[in-house]
């Protein structure tokens, strides 16, 4: 019996297909947190499409959302920290099974406060990981840093990341080759399956009308930072972009976590809660121009749907070092799969801003 536990609907996308077609035949389980608003949409879509055996939807909004991000280490240290003590609030809406396999989508707080109740019912349980983005293929290069290993090991007498079997992964061979990891592929849906797509779009509420809303050459995807210096160097880049291919080809696809709206002053944007990976499923997004400082979302087209759309992204020109997980291999996955491209010169990692202006003028030509 395997449990999967998701906080956003790109992890239930992700868990969807992992079940339909990787575990069509075994029991299942779902736990969706309210992490994400949307996230209860798609809990009562999915409860009666027997895909998973049983679907649970748990709060923990508690311990999710207070902003971690601080410029001092010791202050987020010390926020993380103190997360753990919301277990008290977690642990009374889980069932009392035993489980053979645990399935996260990474070693955030409330996945690991579920794996460690769990694996105190079956100290045999394995974990996995499934992709749910660009992370999951440097996810065992990432260190969990000393105060927190240290307090978990305190706490719950183990360290989360020492734990893994494996891992499922769209494309495994964009990973790394690990001796002591299981690496396995995820089946997506085909949308040429009428009834399972169907099944799927109605999960992650695609309608038609998302396709027209995104009906621009240039789609700029926001990420949910929380940073005010990085957002306001990302918006300062985006409206030279805005201005050089002008204001009528473009958009932004709002981060299902912004609440509000930054760019209304610079171009239009949409606040469409499904993931954009469930509009390529069901679009041809080739010509399509994706901007980012380093969103999954610009990545997965090819790395799930094959499809190769222009691709810029700004993580080299934007200063995000004060997240303490990037480190010189983060974006290894980004030159994968560029290099994975049939036509690597639709894919573009300026290094200054003038080499993005020149780049934006090969592109409109």
């Amino acid at each position: 019996m395997r449990l999967f536990i998701c906080c956003a609907p790109f992890h239930i996308f992700t868990a969807t297909n992992i079940a339909y077609n990787n575990f069509k035949d075994s029991t299942k389980d779902i736990y969706i947190t309210d992490h994400i608003e949307d996230n209860y949409r798609c809990y009562l879509e999915l409860r009666d499409k027997g895909i998973f055996d049983n679907v649970y939807y748990i709060k923990v909004k508690n311990t999710t959302q207070v902003s971690i991000i601080s410029k001092y280490r010791i202050i987020r240290y010390t926020k993380i920290i103190l997360k753990y003590f919301d277990s008290k609030n977690i642990i009374p809406q889980l069932n009392n099974k035993k489980y053979e396999e645990v399935l996260i989508s990474s070693p955030d707080i409330v996945s690991e406060i579920v794996y460690y109740y769990y694996k105190k019912k079956n100290s045999n349980m394995k974990l996995y990981m499934y992709e749910e983005g660009t992370f999951a293929y440097n996810y065992f290069e990432y260190k969990i840093n000393i105060f927190k290993k240290i307090f978990t090991k305190i706490l719950y007498g183990r360290n989360i990341m020492e734990d893994h079997d494996g891992a499922y992964l769209y494309k495994p061979e964009l990973s790394k080759t690990y001796e002591n990891y299981n690496i396995k592929k995820i089946d997506i849906i085909s949308n040429k399956d009428f009834k399972s797509a169907t099944v799927l779009n109605n999960i992650m509420g695609y309608k038609e009308v998302f396709k027209d809303k995104l009906n621009y050459k240039y789609i700029f995807m926001d990420q949910a930072f929380g940073v005010s210096d990085i957002l306001n160097e990302g918006i300062d880049i985006f409206e030279k972009i805005i201005s050089q291919v002008g204001k009528e080809n473009s958009v932004v696809k709002l981060h299902p976590r912004t609440e509000a709206n930054i760019y209304k002053e610079i171009c239009k944007a949409v606040n469409i809660k499904a993931p954009y990976e469930i509009i390529a499923f069901n679009s041809d997004v080739n010509d399509k121009v994706l901007i980012s400082i380093f969103s999954s979302a610009c990545l997965n087209p090819k790395i799930i749907f094959n499809q190769e759309p222009y691709v810029i992204l700004l993580f080299k020109i934007i200063d995000i070092s004060i997240f303490s997980h990037i480190n010189e291999t983060s974006f290894d996955i980004a030159y994968k799969v560029k290099k994975n491209y049939k036509n690597p010169n639709k894919f573009f990692i300026p290094e200054t801003v003038e080499e993005l202006q020149e780049i934006l003028k090969k592109i409109i030509k």
